[in-house]
């Protein structure tokens, strides 16, 4: 187990070296599932959260596509707002102290 502590949410930057330092350090893989709407999204959260690992949600460009809906005639543009979209849905929307306070 290691030390680091990261808040919940988009990690990028400094705190995405951290954290994936953590994992090496710490002996475990982390891993990175593809979801491509909220109800994948949804189940991959709880699951990480139950099982008390960090996680990477991931959207394939067509996943982002797919996310944003067919309104969007521009594809590279669907794919970027489908996938920044995803990203938001994916942040609590409360600050809680860790994601064991849902049990």
């Amino acid at each position: 187990m290691s030390n680091h502590v990261l808040k919940p949410g988009v990690v990028t930057g400094q705190a995405y070296k951290t954290l994936v330092n953590a994992a090496k350090s710490g002996g475990y893989a982390l891993p990175a599932v593809n979801v491509t709407g909220t109800n994948t999204i949804n189940a991959v959260m709880e699951a990480a959260t139950k099982a008390n690992s960090d996680i990477i949600i991931q959207l394939s460009n067509s996943g982002g596509q797919f996310y944003a809906g067919r309104g969007i005639e521009d594809a590279f543009k669907a794919k970027v707002v489908g996938s920044v979209a995803a990203a938001q849905h994916g942040k609590p929307p409360v600050q809680l102290p860790y994601a064991g306070s849902f049990r």
